[in-house]
């Protein structure tokens, strides 16, 4: 059994026990360390991939829950950003991606950008299925997804989570 995030046994208290929660950054760096080494396994060409999450912010979702939204979103950004690098003859550019949060108050918003090409193919297919994935679990918590169109290439990708899920009221 794996244990989730934040939770350590203690001496006290055999079982498991709720302390602090693993902070965004740190989930952030666990899922592009394993997309990483999935690459690496894969022997697939690594790509730069930058962490801008301040240490405070946190999303009020699960580990787990994150991790199934952003991984594949991770993986098809860096398939797309090793593609360009190795299919564009356009000269020097700067292929990466980029995981970034914002705190709108009312919601945390995760971007997934890449710099790559958006050529169709295998990489289109691979994208389409990371956003719709990265869709139904940011709605199944009452969150959304947004895509963008980077300017000099790529595609942006925002999962909004709610700080607190809103419930309609029986009338």
């Amino acid at each position: 059994m794996t244990k989730p995030y934040g939770f350590h046994p203690t001496e006290a208290e055999p079982h498991l026990l709720p302390l602090r929660a693993a902070g965004l950054r740190q989930i952030v760096t666990a899922i592009v360390a394993e997309a990483a080494l999935e690459r690496q396994l894969r022997q697939l060409p690594p790509v730069r991939v930058e962490i801008d999450i301040p240490d405070e912010h946190a999303a009020a979702v699960d580990a787990d829950t994150l991790r199934a939204g952003l991984l594949p979103l991770v993986r098809a950004a860096c398939q797309a950003t090793a593609l360009f690098r190795v299919t564009a003859g356009t000269g020097p550019r700067l292929c990466e991606v980029v995981v970034t949060s914002i705190d709108t108050g009312t919601a945390i918003e995760i971007e997934v950008a890449d710099s790559g090409s958006d050529a169709p193919g295998d990489t289109a297919a691979a994208t389409v299925v990371a956003v719709a994935k990265a869709r139904a679990v940011a709605e199944r918590c009452g969150g959304a997804v947004d895509l963008t169109a980077c300017p000099e290439g790529g595609l942006a990708v925002t999962l909004r989570f709610p700080h607190r899920r809103v419930r309609g009221l029986a009338a």
